[in-house]
């Protein structure tokens, strides 16, 4: 039988806070995005305008955040904050202003380092964004 740890109480905490403090998200959809997959972005932006941490780890969990930095706020915050205990795959926009530019839609982030990531965990927690008037948090999965 596998045995799972729970998140801690502060790290609960944290992210919760984290997620209350970014109420300004964009959630456009693919036909708002600039470019349509990693390769268009790639070619068009400079590498300086973006980052791409990985971490493996003996869990069976990764945490999965494709829209990190100022693309959708909070999101690095909590990925780096679950990492602690799991593997990581974050792709961060670096840019001061822009970073939206850079946001591609879950189904056409295909960003290589991204891919082999969530091919070799069982169990992907992928965060996101998004606005509203209300703060809640919603979670969901098939």
């Amino acid at each position: 039988m596998k045995s799972y740890r729970l998140v801690s109480f502060s790290t609960l905490c944290i992210c919760l806070f984290v997620l209350f403090i970014s109420p300004f998200q964009d959630t456009s959809s693919a036909s708002t995005d600039k470019y349509q997959n990693f390769k268009q972005l790639s070619q068009h932006e400079s590498s300086a305008s973006y980052k791409v941490t990985t971490k493996e780890a003996k869990s069976p969990v990764l945490i999965f955040a494709p829209h990190g930095g100022g693309i959708e706020g909070g999101t690095s915050e909590i990925a780096k904050e679950l990492s602690k205990q799991n593997a990581l795959s974050l792709f961060e926009s670096l840019k001061s202003k822009g970073s939206r530019d850079l946001h591609l839609t879950s189904t056409h982030f295909d960003e290589p380092t991204a891919r082999k990531m969530v091919s070799m965990y069982d169990n992907v927690l992928s965060l996101h964004g998004y606005s509203g008037n209300k703060k809640h948090i919603f979670v969901g999965g098939n």
